[in-house]
């Protein structure tokens, strides 16, 4: 079957120049708008999906979205909003960042994926950017190979949590690291696992609580690993009972 790249247009000024570079690459494009349901979009069969950029935050009342399951149907890039709206749907954060990028920004490329397949890490490139919005959470399986100098990313974030992980594992009294989500349980290589426990979970978040999240398996394990360490259990209730 040969190649053929749906791309859904959440409102970008370059939509035309993505479909455009598609097409130069002697692959057949088509754009439409992000409203066109799952069954359609099934139906066409696309080898690869593309989501646009646009105006919009993921967050935003009534903001553009497409079916969770379309990001099954086949590989998927995001750009901008499209990334966005992929973070989001997969149950990751965006959050407005403390200044917009607009214009000529730099790149820094944090691992030498085939993304970036000929870039070296810690590699800088030039890009154009416009937009208000990070990412702060990743999904669970997702990796972070790039970030702007805008991001909290590029703010000494990594060096600041690295550095806590490390002064907390020379403590010698057992300690509990409880890591949620994928960037956080990369850092589990930082742990003396023959001194401390490592318990790994999905990022919780209030509206997960209330659906019984705290009665999960991470946080019973937490529990078995304090009552192992002589230490009380923690109560999760989020509110008084």
């Amino acid at each position: 079957m040969a190649s053929r790249i749906l791309i859904l247009d959440f409102g970008s000024q370059f939509t035309q120049l993505i479909a455009r570079r598609v097409r130069e690459a002697g692959v057949y494009s088509e754009i439409h708008p992000p409203t066109r349901t799952a069954e359609w979009i099934r139906a066409w069969n696309p080898t690869g999906i593309i989501l646009s950029g646009g105006p919009n935050s993921v967050y935003d009342e009534g903001a553009p979205t497409v079916p969770r399951q379309v990001l099954d149907y086949a590989p998927t890039l995001g750009v901008c909003y499209g990334m966005n709206l992929i973070v989001h749907l997969l149950g990751g954060e965006i959050a407005p960042a403390d200044r917009r990028e607009y214009g000529r920004a730099e790149l820094i490329i944090d691992d030498s994926d085939t993304l970036f397949d000929g870039f070296a890490k810690g590699e800088r490139t030039p890009v154009w950017m416009s937009h208000g919005d990070q990412v702060k959470v990743v999904p669970p399986g997702f990796e972070v190979l790039a970030h702007s100098a805008n991001s909290h990313k590029g703010k000494g974030w990594e060096e600041f949590t690295d550095a806590v992980l490390r002064k907390v594992n020379e403590k010698p009294d057992r300690v509990v690291f409880v890591l949620w989500g994928a960037y956080a349980q990369k850092k589990a290589k930082l742990v003396d696992t023959r001194r401390h426990v490592v318990i790994k979970g999905v990022h919780p978040s209030p509206l997960s609580a209330k659906s019984g999240f705290f009665g999960s398996k991470p946080f019973s394990a937490i529990d078995a690993a304090l009552r192992e360490a002589g230490k009380a259990p923690i109560d999760w209730r989020l509110e008084p009972a």
